[in-house]
């Protein structure tokens, strides 16, 4: 399958930079605590993981780093069941699947990751439709739906990128402190996770959250950013 890479520094650059502030009948929509939102089904399927851990070493040159990103997306699969169960959601193992059906859920990701790079466009960037802000209706198809089968109403996927400022590699971190006074050693993180029904191929949720002095290989970091994300 190949791979989509969202997460450019300009994309995520973009998202750090632009806070715009919904209106309330937008924002039940982004959260699943909010009292009045659209019904959202209980059990759901992780369909993927697709977060990158980058190091930025001297000169801005940036290498995704496979043992880290590893980590993060293992640290996010651990925590995520406890997490959804405090929400009164159940997360489903993906399935066994045939070769056939393998196929249609890796095109349907990556149709998905097209569609969240809309949706962030769009609603959070600078040419953003106040139409869509107020009319939350975005849709992929309803070609995920052999999964209700095995007792799944919706399709959980996960994306994102954090980036690592490193002095060297296997050296202590460089600390870079912004002008608000924060470590931002870390550098910036950002994670995107939409919910999709497999009836009908809706969007039911979506959100977004971006953060600094966050470590997605560091299990606690990882629980209190999905809590803030639901």
């Amino acid at each position: 399958m190949t791979k989509l890479k969202l997460f450019s520094p300009a994309f995520v650059f973009m998202m750090g930079c632009t806070n715009i502030v919904m209106p309330i009948e937008s924002r039940l929509h982004y959260s699943i605590t909010e009292t009045n939102r659209q019904p959202i089904p209980s059990n759901w399927v992780l369909l993927g993981n697709e977060i990158e851990v980058e190091e930025i070493s001297k000169g801005n040159i940036r290498e995704t780093l496979l043992s880290w990103s590893a980590l993060a997306r293992a640290n996010i699969n651990k925590e995520l069941k406890p997490v959804a169960r405090n929400f009164h959601l159940k997360l489903f193992d993906l399935p066994a699947l045939s070769d056939t059906e393998s196929e249609i859920v890796n095109k349907y990701s990556v149709l998905y990751h097209l569609m969240i790079y809309s949706i962030v466009h769009h609603i959070r960037g600078e040419e953003t439709w106040q139409h869509k802000i107020n009319k939350f209706d975005y849709y992929i198809g309803n070609g995920l739906n052999f999964l209700r089968t095995h007792g799944i109403d919706a399709a959980l996927f996960i994306a994102g990128r954090q980036s690592v400022i490193w002095k060297n590699r296997g050296q202590d971190a460089t600390r870079i402190i912004n002008i608000s006074g924060k470590d931002i050693s870390m550098g910036q993180m950002i994670i995107i996770m939409g919910l999709v029904d497999l009836s009908t191929g809706n969007f039911l949720w979506f959100n977004v959250v971006d953060a600094i002095e966050v470590d997605l290989r560091n299990p606690s970091d990882v629980n209190e950013i999905l809590a803030k994300i639901f």
